[in-house]
């Protein structure tokens, strides 16, 4: 991921400071509005072109998905789509994706709004349904999906990412299957541990776009070999 400009892990010194800007997330804080920041991050966008790698990935985590007896993988727009293809196609299954229909435009002080539903593809009452993501966090889209699951009188038997960055193995009684779990943190722009970093602007908003100052960081400063 990293030599597809995929990952980011900021370093830090001896005494933990910050030798690299820490990163935006999309994820907002649902009081004060602002973004939350963190010293990792994730992009699979990259990976997509890959599919054979997505396909290896799929195929590490099976033994502990086919358990489930699963008839359905429906993946999350935009990024579980293709997870969710390379999983069906390893468990042998049917695949189906769900959409975004758009319920409210976006204005000068409120987003758009949006609601998920399944346009292209249908559930019948009794399957049984992967809700398919790539990185696994708050849980807001893969809810939904369970939810959506639920509303077609289906059942949600489990929700798989390649990258769980949350606490969570279980979600509201619904298994978290994942390639890799590795909970990370995140924080409000106010926390003192990030504060003094965001006053002085090491900060990458937007780090798709700032991968070169990213990549410094981490040249200048390599994580030491893992043995």
């Amino acid at each position: 991921m990293r030599g597809l400009k995929g990952y980011y892990k900021c370093p830090r010194g001896p005494n933990r400071e910050w030798l690299g800007p820490v990163v935006g997330y999309t994820e907002c804080d649902p009081v004060t509005g602002l973004q939350y920041v963190g010293d990792v991050y994730l992009n699979f966008a990259p990976i997509e072109q890959y599919r054979f790698v997505y396909d290896e990935w799929a195929v590490k985590m099976i033994d502990r998905l086919r358990p489930f007896n699963p008839t359905v993988v429906m993946g999350m727009p935009m990024g579980g789509i293709l997870v969710a293809d390379s999983i069906a196609r390893a468990l042998a299954c049917r695949v189906i994706y769900a959409d975004r229909k758009v319920v409210a435009l976006a204005t000068s002080t409120s987003r758009e709004k949006s609601i998920l539903i399944l346009g292209r593809h249908d559930l019948d009452p009794d399957d049984r349904v992967i809700v398919a993501d790539d990185v696994l966090n708050n849980f807001r889209t893969t809810g939904e999906g369970v939810a959506l699951v639920g509303s077609k009188s289906a059942m949600a038997v489990a929700i798989a990412g390649f990258f769980n960055r949350s606490l969570h193995r279980v979600w509201f009684g619904v298994p978290v299957v994942s390639l890799i779990h590795d909970p990370l943190p995140q924080y409000q722009q106010e926390d003192p541990e990030v504060a003094a970093e965001i006053e002085k602007g090491n900060v990458a908003w937007k780090p798709k776009d700032e991968w070169d100052r990213l990549e410094a960081a981490m040249l200048a400063h390599p994580e030491p070999e893992q043995t």
